[in-house]
């Protein structure tokens, strides 16, 4: 199936997980997507694109939450944001680019090949400086936008124009 030129969240749930006080790790990844929800609101960032957010299955435990969860975002995003309604792997080959902060799914995404930006605030010794996973990765608020439109508008032939980043498949 030939990927649209789309773009898809990928949530981590963390509105939830403070709001109930479960998981919340010590390596900020919570606050690292508060802080880029947040930005995306403040900023208006991403309004020329219909955003397609996957939920954390928390988000879909229950009606109630379920319905929680879209007004969430919707608030993030407009009202130019639709939902999944498959499991967020079942998304992989439908968007062209998927994006949102630490969260596993995105680096199954990576693992597959598929575009993907995560915003992530560097902690104290990953990724290496050298690494080619910085690829991957953004702390800047104020070039995500750039930084997707990069990736949304390469040729579809993504391992091949960056070829030096997927080394796992090259061998």
């Amino acid at each position: 199936k030939k990927k649209r030129k789309k773009l898809c969240y990928y949530s981590h749930c963390s509105w939830l997980r403070i709001l109930k006080n479960q998981n919340l790790p010590n390596f900020n990844d919570v606050l690292m997507e508060l802080k880029l929800l947040e930005g995306i609101k403040k900023m208006k960032l991403l309004r020329k694109y219909q955003v397609t957010v996957c939920l954390h299955p928390k988000e879909k435990a229950t009606k109630k939450i379920h319905t929680q969860s879209k007004e969430y975002y919707k608030n993030i995003f407009g009202n130019n944001v639709k939902f999944y309604k498959d499991t967020s792997y079942n998304s992989f080959n439908e968007y062209e680019v998927g994006f949102g902060s630490l969260t596993s799914i995105l680096f199954e995404r990576i693992q597959c090949a598929h575009k993907t930006l995560i915003f992530f605030e560097k902690l104290t010794s990953f990724p290496l400086p050298n690494s080619k996973f910085n690829n991957f990765l953004t702390d800047n608020l104020s070039k995500l936008e750039s930084r997707i439109d990069k990736l949304i508008f390469l040729d579809d032939d993504y391992m091949k124009i960056e070829n030096s980043i997927y080394t796992y498949f090259n061998k």
